[in-house]
Parts: structure tokens; sequence; C-alpha cells
């Protein structure tokens, strides 16, 4: 799954996740003045721009919830967090103007306004405090198979328009899961990100939860989990963002790790699940199959501690062949699920166990022993097959369509991931009692992938 992305990838991305996130904010430079009705807020300025309502970025302190600090030409929220013993402050996103969004900022800043857009009037009032769920929310005693629908989005590219999951069943819980970078960059509190993309997402009824990693380096990953220190800046800042940007939760995505750090992986994430949970947030975290317990992608983690703290536990249900393999196989075939999945819930409950499945697969080259790969998504699949004029077949075992065939005087081996093979292998949810399907990654699609998927989910 995520190991398709680099290293340099994700500093790439991050770097566009600024951008995006300052021309979101700079797009607010213009528009007409609001007359405040609030005796008490008469002085503050706000304009009106495209039905939305920005201003200064001060006036947020005003709720009551926040306070504002500017530094080096930055604004700063600072929040309380465990239960107001302690502050964390993140980057608050403003134009070249100088102004912050009001109408998404407004709630989590604790007020509300009453817009008259014909008379450019607006009227403010403070909302009361927000009373904390205590607990977690408890999925071992309400989920239904088949609850959740989570689609990773590394790319931060979903698009309401775009096909999705038709969230006809209000029991289903559709998450969209953004990438947000590093547990380093997130750490530092002066990243800022896109609002219209989570505004966009909860409207079209999806919760979102960010994927947070640790760029999959096992020693920075190591120092980090001996450092209680930095684990709670994480902590606080998670929480910080959570209410700054209205999030419906996270989830965690710490790969390639020391098997050695596993106990203290598991204290981590029970900490962090522990804070966010009073919230009311809902926490999940990626996990491989069982394997070598040396391994550093298959050794790494204790689920079954994992799973009694967090609301869910995702398995990564592909790379059966990795792409650094020497020897061609597919990258999630049926009958390695069934394998892979009786041992897993052993350990974790059936309904907080959630199988990701992969929109891509590999096209081989070479015999075994010298074979090389390359990423084949579904979008791309039909369209390759034709150029290749390959004649796939059906195999029953694998419930996959292969083919096997000769290019330039090199063998090509390919097992196709589509409709049917995802389908048969998303029907292992309702077979298992499971959690429900996760899907790596929102772009990797073909348009009616997810209405397959629907009839069978």
């Amino acid at each position: 799954m995520k190991r398709l992305l680099t290293g340099a990838a994700v500093v790439v991305m991050l770097a566009l996740l600024g951008t995006v996130g300052a021309e979101a904010a700079e797009d607010t430079a213009s528009g007409g003045p609001l007359r405040v009705k609030n005796k008490e807020w008469k002085n503050e300025t706000f304009i009106l721009r495209d039905g939305r309502v920005y201003g200064k970025p001060e006036a947020l302190a005003l709720g009551g919830r926040w306070k504002i600090t500017e530094e080096n030409g930055g604004y700063f929220v600072s929040v309380p967090v465990d239960d107001g013993e302690d502050r964390a402050s993140v980057r608050l996103p403003v134009g070249k103007d100088g102004l912050a969004d009001f109408s998404f900022f407004g709630d989590q800043a604790g007020m509300n306004f009453k817009l008259n857009e014909r008379k450019m009037e607006i009227k403010f009032e403070k909302l009361k405090p927000v009373k904390k769920k205590k607990g977690r929310d408890d999925a071992g005693k309400k989920a239904k198979t088949g609850e959740v629908l989570l689609v990773w989005d590394p790319d931060i590219d979903f698009d309401p328009d775009k096909p999705f999951f038709n969230g006809k069943d209000k029991e289903i819980r559709r998450i969209i899961s953004p990438g947000w970078g590093t547990y380093d960059g997130l750490n530092s509190g002066k990243r800022y990100y896109p609002v219209d993309y989570i505004e966009k997402a909860q409207q079209a009824g999806l919760l979102v939860m960010p994927m947070i990693n640790n760029d999959f380096d096992p020693e920075t990953t190591s120092d980090f989990l001996k450092d209680q220190k930095k684990q709670e800046q994480l902590r606080h800042q998670m929480a910080a963002y959570t209410e700054v940007y209205g999030l419906d939760g996270w989830n965690i995505d710490f790969e390639n790790m020391d098997p050695g750090d596993a106990r203290r992986f598991t204290s981590f994430v029970a900490d962090t699940a522990e804070l966010l949970h009073e919230m009311g947030k809902v926490v999940s975290v990626d996990i491989t199959a069982i394997g070598d317990p040396n391994s550093y992608w298959s050794g790494c983690y204790d689920r079954k501690g994992l799973a009694e703290h967090v609301d869910y536990a995702v398995l990564m249900g592909y790379d059966q062949t990795s792409g650094g393999s020497d020897r061609a196989g597919p990258v999630s075939s049926y009958n390695w699920l069934e394998r892979i999945l009786p041992p897993l819930l052993e350990e974790i409950p059936a309904e907080r166990l959630i199988l990701g499945l992969p929109f891509y697969t590999r096209v081989w080259t070479g015999d075994d022993g010298r074979a090389s790969s390359d990423v084949l998504t579904l979008e791309y699949t039909e369209d390759f097959a034709r150029r290749h004029k390959i004649m796939p077949r059906w195999q029953d075992t694998e419930r996959q369509f292969y083919a096997d065939w000769r290019e330039n005087g090199m063998r090509k081996r390919v097992w196709l991931e589509e409709d049917r093979s995802l389908a048969e292998k998303a029907g292992l949810v309702k077979k298992y009692g499971l959690g429900g399907a996760a899907f790596w990654r929102y772009g990797f699609e073909s348009p009616d992938v997810y209405s397959a998927l629907d009839k069978v989910l």
C-alpha cells in the first residue's frame, strides 16, 4: 500500500499541501464589508465573498475557546488538551489579506453567526461548550458487518463529483483518509491543510480521518518511540488539529519498524487513542498479516494489544508479492487472504478488523529469479489489456484473471485486479463478519468499481 509512495514523493506532497492551503486562503482577498450587529464585536471587520464570511484571525478568539497569536507573520491557534492541563498550537490558514475563513473555523472556535446577505449584516453568538464523550467509540458494541468503507487519499484529490461509494445506507461509515504526511511534519504545528477539502468531504457525508505515517524509517521511528516527550507532543498536536479542523479521527500508518519496538508502538497508540477517544473521535491503525516475528514489516505489531485500544485495525491485504521480489506473483489473491485472515481473527475481534484491498496490481517482466515489476492501476487496466492484446484467463484458486505472454523476447505476467476480483475478495468481509473494507487508493480506481463493490458490501 503506502510503500508506493517514496520518501521524496511524501516531501513533494507536503510542499504541495502548503501551496494548496495558501492558495485557498488567498482566494479571500476581495468582498463586500458586513455590518456587525453585536455591540461587543462591532469594532471587528468582516467581509462576504461567494457566500462565505472572512475576518481577522484574532476575532476567532471571541468564541472563547481559542487563543490566537501572531508569530513571524503567521497566525497560530492555541487550544487546551488533556482536560486543559496542557495546550498545543497549530498554524491557521490565512490569505495575503490576513483574513481567515470564519464559515469554516467559526464553529470549532465556539461561535455561530446569522448572516443576512440582502442587508449585508451579520450577528454572532457564542456556542455552548462541547460536552466531551468519555471513552472510545466502541466499534465492538455497535458495529454491523460492512459498517466501514474507507479509502485512502494520499494526494488529497477527493472530488465530490467523481465516483465514490453511494452512501445510501446510513449505518455504513464512509471514511476518506487524506495523507497528512509524517509525524515530524505534524509535530511542528506549522503545517496547514486545505479546508475546502475537509468541508466538501464532510458535506458529501464522509468522515475525514487523516493518515499520519512514520516515513517507514525504522531508526528515526525507534528514537521517537523511546522519547515520551516527543510522543506527548505529537498526541497534543493531533488533538489540536482535530479541534481546529473539525476532524472525525485519525489513521495511524507506521510501517517498517524494529520488532523490538512493538510494545512501545502499542503504548504510543494506546495513549493517543485515549486522548482522541475523550474527544469522541475514531482511531484506526494499519497492520500487516502475521508473519516472520523478526521481520520489520510483519514482526513490528502487537496486533492483539493494538486492537484493545483502537476502534479499527486495518489489515493491508496486499503486497502478497512485493515490488522488490524477483519472482512474479499476485499482489492480493483470494486464497492468500483466506490463509492470513483466520490467524488474525484469533487476536483481533472480527468487528474491529477492516480488510484493506488494492486498486492496483503489478505487471511482471522476466523469468523467476530475475523478474521485475511495474504498477498497473485499475484505471488503466482495460486500456493495458487492449494495447498489449492479452487474453486473461480466470483462475479459480486466486479468483483473478491471469495473463502470460512474451513481449520483445521477454516473459510478461500479470494477475489483474478489476471489478470481479475485488468483489470476490470483498465478499470475505461478510464471510468473516469483519468491520468493513478499505482500499488503497483514491485515484487508482476505475469508474465503475465502486458500484460493483457496493453490491457486495
